[in-house]
This record gives C-alpha cells, sequence and structure tokens, in this order.
C-alpha cells in the first residue's frame, strides 16, 4: 500500500519523532503558527508527540499574543527577497531589533489612513490588503513585506492590512527603517 514504507513514525509516545535541537532547523514560523493554531505547545519544554505537544489547547485569542522569541532571526529575514541580498552582519543587527508578534485571523494589523509608523514582514499566514475605494483584496504571504510607503514618503497608511488566517509577522520602528531599510526603497 502507497506510503507503508515511506515513512514510520513508530509511537509518538515513546520519544521525538525528531532527534533533540533538530527543531531548530524547522521553519521558525511554521513552529509559531502551529502554536496559534493550538496543534503544538511552544510553553512546554517537551516539544513531541503527532504534531507536537497537544497537552494544553491553545487556539486564537482574538489578541495579539507576543511568541516565545520576542525578536526575528537572522535566517528568517533571509527569506525575505527584499531583505536576502543584505550582509549576514546587517541582517543579524536588524534581526535583534525587529520584533516578532503573532496574529490572530481578522486582526486589523494596519489601518488606512492612520500615521505610519512601523515596516513589516511576514513570516507565516496570510493577509489581506484593502484599500478604500478600490474593489477587490491583495494578499501577502510569507516572504512578503507592508508598510514601506508611509515611512518612506512620510504619508498616512495608505491600505488596511488584517490576518486572514494565523499569521506572524515581524515588524521595526521608523528608526530602524530609516537606518537598514530606507536605501532599498532609494530611487536608482
Amino acid at each position: 500500500m502507497l506510503g507503508e514504507e515511506i515513512l514510520d513514525l513508530g509511537d509518538a509516545r515513546a520519544g521525538p519523532v525528531l532527534e533533540p535541537g533538530l527543531g531548530e532547523v524547522v521553519l521558525d514560523a511554521m513552529e509559531a503558527a502551529f502554536a496559534h493554531a493550538g496543534m503544538i505547545d511552544l510553553m512546554s519544554d517537551v516539544r513531541h508527540g503527532p504534531i507536537g505537544s497537544t497537552s494544553v489547547p491553545r487556539g486564537p485569542t482574538g489578541q495579539n499574543r507576543a511568541v516565545p522569541r520576542s525578536s526575528a532571526t537572522q535566517h528568517e529575514l533571509n527569506r525575505v527577497e527584499l531583505l536576502a541580498g543584505l550582509p549576514g552582519e546587517v541582517l543579524g543587527r536588524l534581526a535583534k531589533r525587529m520584533e516578532r508578534e503573532e496574529v490572530a485571523p481578522g486582526t486589523v494589523i494596519v489601518r488606512e489612513g492612520d500615521p505610519g509608523d512601523r515596516f513589516y514582514v511576514v513570516f507565516a499566514g496570510m493577509l489581506a490588503v484593502s484599500q478604500a475605494g478600490f474593489g477587490g483584496r491583495d494578499v501577502l504571504r510569507p516572504g512578503d513585506y507592508f508598510g514601506e510607503v508611509a515611512l518612506a514618503m512620510d504619508v498616512p497608511r495608505t491600505a488596511t492590512v488584517s490576518a486572514i488566517t494565523p499569521a506572524v509577522v515581524a515588524s521595526c520602528d521608523r528608526e530602524t527603517f530609516d537606518e537598514f531599510l530606507r536605501p532599498l526603497f532609494a530611487d536608482d
């Protein structure tokens, strides 16, 4: 039968499916999204099982909830095409200054017309982008970014961005944007 010999996870209660430490290789953003959906428990020291530890159910709360790591990682930022060309040392410094947050579905992250004070990158999930007076919506996915227009042009937010699914984003303030990212948006 198809799949019987491809992967035998055995009894997940007998121990971790992955070797200890290998979890760091797993995409951090996916781990946070699964935790947000209640599929794994990141607050526990035990992070294994059929889909991870499910001893403490966790689900969307309707409010943003910080993930255990409060800053982005260099690895995560390197997966954002805009940032991938930055030297590793610069990415490392930028990562330390970017704040990660988990966003529940339906949460508005930025609202059109509000002052723009942060730049965002998407690590996990899907976000809807809408503009008043324009039908339709765009969708942002992992690797996308938003908030640069308000910061680069010093104008109010030009669109509303809200979470469609559980999502993980990282953001930085205007000072960090000016220091690290503004040159990426300069006219050639």
